[in-house]
């Protein structure tokens, strides 16, 4: 083994331990390591392990190679995963959920009560107004208090009667204008049946608010 072959090893076994060199050099050195003993002791003396075979370290490199592509398979699996969990629960909660309409932005304009020559009073619906899903009645007391949303309320001098709607949480966030072809109409009670009503009125839940839409004359 020729000097200058075993000084050219050795310049290039700190980048060879690290694998820090070309192919050609990789090459080299593996084929000089496997006739040279004093070359494989300075790489020993590396604590470095001895690769004699060029063969070997490229089925290392296409192993480790194998094991990343894995991983980054399992990792993208496992956010893809997780990203369409969350999406389910998204529609799940935007879709099965309900929450109070919003007087000013849904309701203003699209509703109203109006009175028969009976007494009979109906509650008439339109446009985004009828996107509603649900409709909760309350009672207002003599203090301003709301059956169903306050504490103490008073039953005893019940003198308003108030509605809410709700609709699917979805709808909230999208505003439906849903254009209706008809009125849709729904008794609410017969003013003389009812003489302590005094009034009729939206309850907005939200903000706390009333929004008159009968009071008897």
């Amino acid at each position: 083994m020729s000097k200058r072959s075993c000084d050219m090893a050795a310049d290039l076994l700190p980048l060879y331990a690290e694998n820090m060199c070309s192919e050609e050099s990789r090459a080299f050195v593996a084929e000089h390591l496997a006739e040279c003993d004093a070359c494989r002791q300075k790489l020993q003396k590396m604590n470095t392990a001895v690769s004699v075979r060029p063969d070997d370290d490229i089925t290392t490199i296409k192993r480790i190679k194998k094991r990343i592509r894995i991983e980054k398979l399992v990792i993208a699996g496992v956010a893809a995963a997780v990203c369409l969990l969350g999406g389910w629960f998204t529609m799940f909660f935007l879709t099965s959920t309900a929450c109070d309409m919003d007087y000013d932005k849904s309701i203003a304009g699209h509703i109203r009560v109006e009175e028969e020559e009976d007494g009979d009073l109906w509650l008439v619906r339109e446009d985004t107004a009828t996107a509603a899903d649900t409709c909760f009645p309350t009672i207002r007391d003599g203090q301003g208090r709301h059956m169903g949303y306050d504490k103490d309320f008073d039953k005893e001098t019940k003198n308003g009667y108030g509605i809410t709607f709700q609709w699917a949480r979805f709808k909230a966030i999208a505003p439906l204008t849903i254009p209706m072809p008809t009125e849709e109409r729904t008794f609410l009670f017969n003013k003389n049946e009812k003489p302590a009503m005094q009034e009729v009125f939206y309850y907005d839940a939200n903000s706390k608010t009333e929004y008159t839409l009968w009071e008897r004359s």
